[in-house]
């Protein structure tokens, strides 16, 4: 499996983030290099490593998504004055997710903090969320690698760009006027408009 199209970042983390590669190019070494990983260890640093990874992008790429495999919600980053700090980090991933038109997902691992994981993903606003178990960690995740890693048609990633700019545009536009303006008043509008 190869993508020119795509190219694809690997950073783990559990205490802190950790680049396994940087960007490049779709290869079928890169589905390798995911089947061994596991979640292990007792500390995550959930928002470390999110805001880790949203630094990582690079500014040329049209179609950005980030994908974040976890067992539960942060533990780790800065653990004093945890409610402020929470906060001003997803202020940031907010932030800088729509400022580089991030389509984000969230695919957590096993029973446990589940809603953490999925509460988070719903205040990020950006990111979806999808939960699997142990037992099918590998399938699952395989499956949704090679279904990144398929290479579109390029019609399709400029329509997937269009997609992205148009909600991007439409989530800037102000709120439509919530009373119907009469047709007597719309005709004289357009008149005065065409003059």
């Amino acid at each position: 499996m190869y993508s020119p199209l795509h190219k694809i970042s690997l950073i783990t983390f559990d205490t802190c983030p950790r680049k396994i590669f940087p960007f490049t190019s779709v290869t079928g070494e890169h589905l390798k290099l995911l089947e061994p990983l596991e979640a292990k260890g007792v500390e995550t640093a959930l928002y470390d490593a999110i805001i880790y990874s949203l630094k990582q992008f690079p500014q040329d790429s049209a179609l950005r998504s980030l994908t974040i495999l976890t067992d539960g919600g942060d533990t780790l980053s800065n653990p004093t004055n945890r409610t402020t700090v929470t906060q001003m980090n997803e202020d940031f991933i907010i932030k800088k997710t729509r400022e580089l038109t991030i389509k984000g997902c969230f695919l957590h691992i096993g029973d446990r903090q589940v809603e953490n994981t999925k509460r988070l993903s719903e205040r990020l606003k950006h990111y979806d969320f999808y939960q699997f178990n142990q037992g099918n960690q590998r399938e699952f995740t395989q499956t949704y690698f090679q279904t990144i890693a398929a290479a579109p048609t390029s019609t399709t990633a400029e329509n997937e760009l269009d997609e992205l700019r148009m909600r991007h545009i439409i989530s800037q536009s102000p709120d439509p006027p919530q009373r119907q303006i009469p047709t007597e008043e719309r005709w004289q509008r357009q008149m005065e408009f065409a003059s």
